[in-house]
């Protein structure tokens, strides 16, 4: 670059000393002398932009060509098999919960209680959710008729449309006929709900049977580790990928280099008494493992925080399980008579004929009968709800089970998980809310939820930073406690720069072709 500003300047000089006018001769010879020499200059200049030009496209050419070797190659990772194998591993290890009923393993009892209870529902959805209850049903061989569906007149009816409607027209149907039943029955949407829910316990045995015998027997905890380590070490080790950030402007990668101010506070944080930079290559080596493993601390540490709540109100009732021994069974009593009597009303109706005729005084009288008996169910739910919820607690745990146990209850019981949702008062979408419950259920690298027994009144963070310390890492208890995002922020600073070196890139060469990139 010197040689060429030197070049340069030596053009302007000779630019510069061209002299454009003469002191001497006529004065058409001095105009001839100054268009002359204009027009010499002139060409000299368009010359030189012209060998300036040239000499611009072959630097580019070389840069460009330098910045492509130096750039990692592209080389796009196909993740769709792995996360594939990713996706059957979980729904297989799902069936292995030992917490779980069939009503769950199966899908079925998140499907009935979102018909009511998630807030985004809509016509279309709640005909979404009961096509995918007869489709459970169906993939296990038990096909259910219109008389399955009799929970009320008024689900009979629907369902009639529902079940025999024109595919072509299906919405356009069901929104005529939800608003025909509507103002009889504005409780359809429960009445559909507790319908469904009806139907399953009386097929209940049934498909329990089926589901047992095709369950397929495989050790799905470390498949499911085992596709997800695949999955974190590819995505970890690809040189383009990791470079992204850095070639983009997302990240500066002088802002990762060992000499500069970042490095040495990010790392220099966890140590105690020591500087990263004194470490023996060994010391290093260990000290990228403790971060490894911190990290994965660290996002249990904070799945445990988000799902605290619900934990502790869990542990709360079970504390209390000597008072609930019979709560539930004198309340599934109740139910159950409430039930009865819906039933026998219910069949005497749908045993007559004209009932939608307004002269039949009888019919009137039972359909009356029928939505009290079904208002009875509809006031008297919450509060099964809340005694079923109480009794899967204190008859699932022990004062052996852990952490991770109760996560692993919520996350297969959707009953139970809405339950303590509401009751915990969580703004948080419903089924977001879920998933993410449900990841931290399965999550193979959880630690401290797997080992710390219920009762055991723990300041989770203290024992977190006392562990880490005995291997001279330092944690904060404080920022553990309310600031979990600067601990976050510096562990993805320094395992940004591990993954960086592990995969022999260097931050000098990725700033090099940010400069090459400025200059072409």
């Amino acid at each position: 670059m010197n040689e060429f500003e030197k070049y340069m300047e030596e053009d302007i000089k000779h630019i510069e000393s061209i002299e454009l006018s003469i002191s001497k001769g006529t004065k058409k010879m001095k105009e001839d002398f100054h268009n002359n020499k204009v027009a010499e200059r002139n060409e000299f200049i368009d010359n030189k932009i012209k060998e300036y030009e040239n000499l611009k496209k072959i630097v580019k050419e070389k840069l460009d060509a330098i910045k492509t070797q130096m750039t990692p190659k592209k080389n796009e990772i196909d993740f769709t098999e792995l996360k594939s194998k990713i996706i059957k591993s979980k729904s297989m290890l799902k069936t292995t919960n030992e917490y779980a009923d069939i009503v769950d393993k199966t899908g079925i009892n998140k499907i009935i209680n979102l018909i009511s209870e998630n807030k985004d529902v809509n016509l279309i959805k709640i005909n979404n959710y009961i096509k995918e209850f007869i489709e459970i049903f169906n993939s296990y061989n038990i096909k259910l008729s219109l008389d399955d569906f009799n929970y009320t007149l008024y689900t009979h009816r629907y369902m009639e449309e529902f079940l025999n409607s024109d595919k072509d027209k299906f919405d356009e149907i069901m929104e005529k006929t939800f608003n025909e039943i509507f103002f009889s029955c504005p409780d359809i949407v429960n009445e559909l709900k507790l319908m469904l829910k009806r139907i399953y316990n009386k097929k209940e045995k049934e498909i329990s049977s089926i589901f047992n015998k095709n369950i397929v027997q495989g050790d799905y905890k470390a498949e499911y580790k085992s596709n997800l380590d695949e999955y974190y070490e590819k995505l970890n080790s690809n040189a383009f990928y990791l470079s992204n950030d850095y070639l983009n402007g997302t990240k500066n990668p002088l802002d990762y280099k060992k000499e500069s101010a970042n490095f040495k506070k990010e790392f220099d944080k966890f140590l105690i008494n020591k500087s990263f930079e004194d470490l023996t290559d060994i010391e290093k080596d260990k000290f990228y493992e403790d971060i490894l493993g911190l990290d994965k601390i660290i996002k249990e540490l904070e799945y445990y925080k988000l799902f605290t709540p619900l934990i502790n109100e869990v542990i709360s009732i079970y504390k209390t399980k000597e008072s609930l021994k019979d709560a539930f069974k004198s309340k599934k009593k109740e139910m159950d008579k409430l039930e009865s009597v819906r039933e026998k009303i219910v069949n005497n109706i749908l045993s007559k004929k004209g009932l939608f005729k307004k002269d039949n005084t009888n019919n009137e009288k039972l359909i009356l009968k029928q939505n009290e008996a079904v208002k009875n169910i509809i006031n008297d739910y919450d509060s099964y709800i809340e005694e079923y919820s109480k009794n899967v607690i204190i008859t699932k745990l022990f004062d052996t089970s852990e952490l991770l146990d109760i996560v692993k209850l919520i996350s297969s019981n959707y009953t139970l998980y809405l339950y303590l949702y509401k009751k915990c008062e969580i703004t948080e979408d419903i089924e977001e809310f879920f998933s993410k419950l449900e990841n931290f259920a399965y999550d193979p690298y959880n630690l401290f939820t797997k080992e710390i027994n219920i009762l055991n009144e723990l300041d989770i963070c203290e024992i977190i930073s006392n562990k880490y310390k005995l291997i001279n890492i330092n944690l904060n208890v404080d920022e553990l406690r309310d600031n979990l995002d600067s601990i976050k922020q510096s562990i993805k600073y320094i395992l940004d720069v591990y993954y960086i070196d592990k995969a022999n890139i260097s931050f000098d060469s990725l700033n090099t072709i940010n400069e090459i990139s400025a200059l072409t």
